[in-house]
């Protein structure tokens, strides 16, 4: 099984994101929202990361980054595919 790393990459008093990191490689990116006692998260992984893999990220995940009033209590929504890019204003 491949090192399983979370890169935050931006958080906000209810929010955050990282990116999911395999063996040092960018293979995805996972949102934590939490509103009241609600936690819900959104991975987004490549077609590559098979479903053993995508099971670990989202068990350690939980386990590590979940605040432990939420944890185990965690409602995931998964994508898979490939990444197009990141899109925003023209300089």
């Amino acid at each position: 099984m491949p090192a399983i790393e979370f890169d935050l990459t931006v958080r906000t008093s209810s929010s955050a994101r990282w990116a999911i990191m395999l063996d040092t490689v960018e293979v995805g990116s996972v949102d934590l929202h939490i509103e009241g006692k609600r936690a819900r998260a959104t991975v987004a992984v490549r077609a590559t990361v098979d479903d053993d893999t995508l099971d670990e990220v989202i068990e350690q995940f939980d386990e590590h980054k979940v605040p432990p009033e939420h944890r185990g209590d965690l409602q995931v929504t998964v994508w898979r595919g490939e990444a197009l890019g990141v899109f925003g204003p023209a300089d």
